[in-house]
């Protein structure tokens, strides 16, 4: 318990009045007190609850990004694969992957579609 209400119960119990404005003085700032308290609670669960908004924002794009770079790797693994290339034609026994696709694949992973 606040010292300074000890003190003020200790004079009561003695029968001395002349501490009451004291008294509502204290007991005034203490409810000042208490307000700002409660106002600086609010503004802080407001920050709390804009931060949460903004981290569920930011995973979202995190999410759609590993997305996109998924694509945009297994675009980029089927252009580097030697299998899809050859010096010439007659490397291969039909005619090249690479050579069918034309870009196709990087458009469609450029577009944000399934390659």
């Amino acid at each position: 318990m606040d010292e300074r209400i000890k003190e003020y119960e200790q004079l009561w119990s003695e029968g001395y009045t002349k501490f009451v404005p004291d008294l509502l003085e204290y007991t005034r700032n203490l409810e000042n007190k208490a307000q700002e308290l409660e106002e600086e609670i609010e503004r802080t669960d407001n920050s709390l609850a804009n931060a949460y908004m903004q981290y569920q924002k930011q995973y979202e794009r995190v999410k759609e990004l590993e997305k996109e770079n998924l694509r945009y790797k297994k675009t980029l693994e089927f252009y580097a694969d030697a299998n899809n290339h050859g010096d010439s034609i007659e490397d291969f026994e039909y005619e090249p992957p690479i050579y069918h696709d034309n870009g196709g694949k990087a458009r469609r992973a450029l577009r944000g579609e399934s390659t």
